[in-house]
């Protein structure tokens, strides 16, 4: 796990001195985490997909051509309240047969997903914090008004069966992990 912030996709920043809260360097469903931190079950709040351009960032870690027409899933999960807000990309399954089911999930979160499929791997984990600046800052901020400076997030890249998806991961204020961390 890289926790140096120093990658493509800046500004995404963590200095030496700042500590992460457990919850973010955990490295596994959070889906499953978030359920067992709350003793409820995760629901998915808010759902957008699309296809349409991606960020320059997101194409880079996907081995894309700037700009490239990707497929694009904003979530926010929680019970009652939002906790994370998660984002999505890969290739349009038009392009990829064997992305036609993850483009099919639905209302279902994805963790469940990428940890139970065969032939899907994590290649890349980073967290840190991304500040108002940062795009992905927005992204949340259009989907949960009211939200903090600073946020704590993840990247992830996985290999779902041969196809590069990218996950982003924003933990929102009234998350369990977050909410209680000094």
């Amino acid at each position: 796990m890289n926790q140096t912030g120093d990658y493509i996709w800046k500004p995404w920043r963590l200095t030496a001195s700042t500590t992460p809260p457990e919850i973010v360097t955990y490295n596994a469903s959070m889906t499953r985490r978030l359920a067992a931190d709350s003793n409820e079950t995760p629901l998915i709040l808010k759902r957008r997909e699309k296809i349409t351009r991606a960020h320059s960032r997101d194409c880079l870690l996907l081995s894309q051509h700037p700009k490239s027409w990707l497929w694009q899933r904003e979530i926010l999960l929680g019970n009652q309240q939002p906790w994370l807000y998660g984002y999505t990309l890969t290739l349009p399954s038009c392009r990829s047969a064997t992305l036609w089911d993850l483009h099919h999930i639905g209302s279902k979160p994805l963790g469940e997903k990428l940890f139970t499929t065969k032939n899907v791997q994590r290649v890349l984990f980073e967290v840190g914090e991304i500040p108002k600046s940062h795009y992905l800052w927005n992204k949340v901020q259009q989907l949960q008004a009211d939200i903090p400076e600073l946020l704590w997030a993840r990247c992830s890249l996985f290999s779902y069966q041969k196809n590069a998806l990218l996950l982003y991961e924003i933990l929102l204020p009234e998350c369990p992990g977050i909410k209680n961390h000094e």
